[in-house]
């Protein structure tokens, strides 16, 4: 089984109400090798206090960086947490404040990904279980059909942001990017870029087809699942 230490990327704002079952997803995580980084984007509700009990209570275990978003949108939240990334980081996953985390997610990522040289960029990505605000009628995501490359990137994601992980060529190539891309205004999301980039410079996608976590769906997603005509028409724009 590969070894190393992973980064979770984890962007919060105003998450009180399901960041709590996130974090103890995390902590049930078969895979014991990962630490966490969390920002902060000006939360006015008790999410700040959430992290920091989860910090004290992952003390020994699991290193817990709590950082300040940049305020400025969800996008350049995450890129911003990218930059921070520890050079001892053998891998770096995004996560979202209000999904749930399958107990296996990790150990899958990590077994896939430890197949690919490691001087090649390689994103591993996977379906999810979409539900309601309990967690309620899971449904899973589209099984996509078209070959996965830079030609797709350029029209379509298939890579669900909260379920990306990253090798340390991948991270290399999107971190040492990710200044610039803060710079552009307007750049609509992370995960789209991120496919852009890998599949750009030659990299490689697994996608898994086994869904690795329940991804939320409330009244406060800032994009949501990428189903139907009205999200389709959301991307095209």
């Amino acid at each position: 089984m590969a070894t190393g230490r992973l980064s979770i990327l984890l962007a919060v704002w105003n998450g009180a109400e399901y960041l709590p079952a996130q974090l103890d997803s995390f902590a049930a995580q078969g895979f014991a090798g990962w630490d966490l980084i969390a920002g902060d984007d000006g939360s006015t509700d008790a999410s700040a206090e959430i992290l920091r009990d989860f910090a004290a209570r992952m003390a020994g275990r699991h290193r817990v960086d709590l950082v300040e978003g940049p305020r400025a949108g969800g996008t350049a939240h995450f890129l911003t947490l990218l930059t921070r990334v520890p050079e001892d980081a053998r891998w770096a996953a995004f996560a979202d404040q209000d999904d749930v985390w399958m107990p296996e997610k990790l150990d899958r990522a990590v077994a896939m990904l430890a197949g690919v040289p490691e001087d090649i960029p390689c994103l591993y990505c996977s379906r999810t279980l979409v539900t309601g605000p309990d967690l309620d009628n899971p449904v899973p995501s589209p099984d996509w059909t078209r070959p996965f490359g830079f030609r797709n990137a350029l029209v379509q994601n298939v890579a669900s942001g909260n379920t990306i992980v990253l090798n340390r060529a991948g991270l290399d190539l999107t971190r040492d990017a990710a200044a610039a891309a803060l710079a552009v205004p307007g750049l609509p999301a992370h995960d789209w870029w991120v496919y852009q980039m890998i599949t750009g410079a030659g990299g490689r996608v697994l996608h898994d087809d086994r869904p690795s976590l329940y991804y939320r769906q409330h009244g406060e997603n800032q994009i949501g699942a990428n189903r139907g005509t009205g999200a389709a028409l959301m991307r095209a724009g």
